[in-house]
């Protein structure tokens, strides 16, 4: 009793020794692109802003030959730093400042790579990712009956008369 997987071209079943892919062969590049942008995000938020420190004849500096004087200047700046983050820097040679990390459209860039993840496995945003649809008069109800139905045909058609055999074949068995 064959149950199978995801379709198969020939050749790659002949390389799986007749067996199909699974199921799941389809969705791994994507989950794996998703685990991706989601660690991106978490990286950005990390470092949400840049420090930008400014040194007037720095070039100058590093081409005497002098950066481990750099060096020293931004490890004690670094130490001097006080618990509300601030900075002592000398008003006429040096110059601090923060650089935000733009944020925008990485919601929309999230809610794209859902919606892949969602076509990829093959389900509803709202029951792969448990939420509630957004927009006007959105209830997410036709696309999640879609799905259950989509499940019941699949185990009408696929699942039930395997499992008919499988179960006549046991019942012989005990008997």
């Amino acid at each position: 009793i064959i149950f199978r997987g995801a379709r198969t071209s020939v050749r790659k079943q002949r390389q799986n020794y007749g067996w199909d892919q699974s199921v799941l062969q389809k969705v791994w590049p994507v989950l794996s692109r998703y685990a991706d942008i989601w660690q991106s995000v978490g990286a950005l938020m990390s470092d949400a802003s840049q420090g930008v420190y400014k040194l007037q004849g720095l070039i100058d500096l590093i081409a005497a030959k002098k950066s481990d004087d750099v060096l020293a200047r931004m490890a004690l700046v670094d130490r001097t730093r006080t618990s509300g983050r601030m900075l002592i820097v000398d008003a006429e040679k040096e110059d601090f400042e923060r650089k935000p990390t733009p944020f925008a459209g990485i919601p929309e860039i999230i809610d794209r790579t859902n919606s892949r993840l969602a076509a990829a496995a093959g389900m509803p945003v709202t029951v792969l990712f448990g939420t509630s649809p957004a927009g006007l008069n959105a209830t997410g109800e036709s696309d999640v009956r879609g799905w259950y139905d989509k499940i019941r045909n699949r185990q009408a058609v696929d699942v039930r008369p395997r499992l008919t055999v499988l179960l006549r074949y046991l019942c012989r068995a005990l008997t």
